[in-house]
């Protein structure tokens, strides 16, 4: 009975480390997969936002050039200083209007900064409080767009721009610079990463009159600004505690909602790779493993000068894994001791017409022949019972003649 047991008991848990093995395989694979797909999201969500800014380049460039601020912004062609005269009087007003347009733009979006320039980059007037003095001329959207309506195309221009500290302070402010500054391992950041869009204003002729640049700085983004809630909103709304999102300027995470206390992965240099077909990998935060999958970040140029990707904890996808075993191994402890029941089963009914026939034979070797054999099978041992049982019947006839001639003798 033993050694039929096992015959049941050991293919089947050999079955069991098979399937265990094929299952852990099949969910790395399916993990990894998931990842990557994710990190694909992740990617469109971050241009989505992109997107948005475009729409609000566009729609402040239309808007100023329908109501014709920037003309009424223009320094006054009278010769008159008085800032009371009619002249100075449209002007001011003319700011205003345009400094309400910003505002509007700036709200709506709820971007961090938008700035009119003039057609060479330098600020006309800005959204964000301060000085507006300076040049951003060199900003590479500011020569995308001169270029592009030199072509005669006056469509908008965006993409994702690495700033100095001294050009977010002239576009945003002071605060919005002092935003962009990350301390961490001993180092501070002061450059930023900020999703950027360009739209020109043009005249009837078409000449280049100025431009409208917008743009979201990535760095420390508050919480109703920042790309990285909308992709954990996205992707992982059953996971606030086991999965994030990041994103780095070269391989600086400036912005993650990683789940780590006092946003620890913040200003952390990544090890992980990113490519344009992202893979998987395991980087650790806080003594925590995290499987990781980025996309890069490219400027105008088609340089790559950031990544953006999700993060879930590696001990998740182990307490999934460990579930799924768990029930495997419940499954196939059904089946076990189901086998071993079977087995002991079959063995009680092939033993107990062998113990039946032993018992037949010695009763016969005894001579007690009146108790006839009771067994009935379709095998051999049916076929054995019945031998036994005829030759019962004979020994019994044989021995009843015998009795018989004695007494016949006797009398």
């Amino acid at each position: 009975m033993i050694f039929s047991a096992l015959l049941v008991f050991v293919p089947l848990l050999f079955s069991a480390l098979i399937i265990g093995y094929i299952v852990k395989s099949s969910i790395d694979d399916q993990s990894a997969q998931s990842m990557e797909k994710d990190a694909r999201v992740a990617e469109q969500l971050y241009k989505n936002r992109e997107l948005l800014i475009v729409q609000i380049v566009q729609n402040s460039a239309q808007s100023i050039s329908a109501q014709g601020l920037f003309d009424l912004t223009q320094a006054p062609t009278s010769t008159s200083t008085d800032p009371k005269s009619a002249t100075g009087r449209v002007q001011e007003e003319g700011t205003k209007r345009l400094a309400g347009v910003l505002n509007a733009a700036q709200q709506a979006g709820n971007i961090d900064f938008i700035v009119l320039t003039d057609s060479k980059g330098n600020i006309i007037a800005r959204q964000a409080q301060g000085s507006a003095n300076g040049s951003v001329g060199d900003n590479p959207l500011i020569v995308s767009v001169q270029n592009a309506v030199t072509a005669s195309r006056t469509y908008a221009q965006s993409s994702s721009v690495k700033e100095s500290a001294e050009k977010i302070n002239l576009l945003g402010g002071e605060e919005l610079a002092k935003r962009a500054e990350i301390k961490a391992e001993g180092r501070s950041i002061t450059d930023g990463l900020v999703i950027e869009a360009a739209a020109p204003i043009t005249n009837n002729s078409g000449r280049l009159l100025g431009i409208v640049l917008a743009g979201l700085l990535v760095n420390n983004a508050p919480q109703d600004r920042a790309v990285i809630e909308d992709i954990k909103t996205k992707l992982y709304p059953s996971l606030p505690n086991a999965a994030g999102a990041s994103v780095t300027l070269n391989d600086v995470i400036v912005s993650t909602n990683i789940p780590i206390p006092q946003n620890g992965a913040l200003g952390k240099r990544t090890s992980v790779a990113a490519s344009d077909a992202p893979k998987t990998s395991i980087e650790n935060f806080s003594d925590e493993a995290y499987k990781s999958a980025y996309v890069p970040i490219k400027d105008s140029s088609n340089q790559v000068i950031g990544r953006v990707g999700v993060q879930v904890k590696q001990s998740w996808f182990n307490a999934v894994l460990n579930k799924v075993l768990l029930i495997i191994v419940l499954i196939v402890l059904v089946f076990i001791l189901g086998a071993i029941g079977v087995a002991i089963f079959a063995a009680q009914k092939l033993t107990k017409p062998i113990i039946e026939l032993t018992e037949a034979s010695n009763n016969i070797s005894l001579g007690k022949l009146d108790e006839s054999i009771q067994i009935k099978s379709d095998d051999e041992i049916g076929q054995l019972a019945e031998a036994l049982e005829r030759m019962r019947i004979s020994l019994k006839q044989a021995l009843d003649r015998l009795r018989s001639r004695r007494a016949q003798q006797q009398n």
